[in-house]
């Protein structure tokens, strides 16, 4: 039930934000932290048994899960101006490519 209160709050806008893997980790430590609280494990007890027994996903899995379905509902759509921004970032990314290569 806390999910349901807790979870949009704490997710909101992070479809299409891709974080860095120090601040998942920092947000999954507290986001634990609330299933110790809940279940008066000890700071040092790991959740993830907790999480399986209740079929949830730890934070990174669910911003990953949410990344995803962003991206893809974006990759499958039908709007023209999203499909020309994408294009767009597919030839920006082949020439951050090229330039990497010439570097080294």
């Amino acid at each position: 039930m806390f999910e349901s209160f807790t979870l949009p709050f704490l997710t909101y806008g992070f479809d299409g934000l891709l974080m860095s893997v120090t601040d998942l980790n920092k947000l999954n430590v507290s986001w634990n932290s609330v299933y110790r609280k809940i279940s008066g494990m000890h700071i040092w007890d790991s959740v993830k048994c907790v999480q399986l027994y209740c079929e949830r996903l730890d934070l990174i899995r669910i911003v990953h899960k949410r990344n995803l379905d962003f991206f893809n509902g974006l990759f499958h759509t039908s709007n023209c101006v999203i499909i020309e921004c994408f294009g767009l970032l597919r030839r920006y990314i082949d020439v951050l490519r090229i330039c990497v290569m010439n570097m080294t």
